[in-house]
């Protein structure tokens, strides 16, 4: 199967810009681009994450995940300590040290 028909059939199941009716074109645009992203997410975690193979709602559990998190302010941590982690309380601040040599790291903080 192609990219495009996958992409399709990702989308069409919990898609934004086919489950409402608008007048504005630029509104279905701007939901079909979350869409898009969206799937592209899902996509993203299953091809670095392949240890839930076995569950049979993947995508819906995705969609639970994603929605709780969004709605949440907090993201999970990740497994590496590399990642970018966002904290809604200042005194967690995460910092990502992306050099060879300890000189030119710098420090990003939330």
């Amino acid at each position: 199967m192609q990219g495009v028909d996958r992409l399709d059939q990702l989308r069409a199941k919990y898609s934004l810009a086919d489950g409402h009716s608008m007048q504005k074109w630029h509104k279905k645009l701007a939901l079909a681009f979350i869409d898009i992203a969206r799937v592209n997410a899902y996509v993203t975690k299953c091809m670095v994450d392949e240890s839930d193979k076995s569950l049979r709602n993947q995508h819906r559990q995705f969609m639970i995940d994603l929605a709780s998190e969004l709605i949440s302010g907090k993201w999970k941590e990740t497994a590496e300590d590399d990642g970018l982690l966002f904290a809604d309380d200042i005194s967690q601040r995460t910092s990502i040290s992306q050099a060879s040599d300890a000189s030119d790291a710098y420090e990003v903080q939330l």
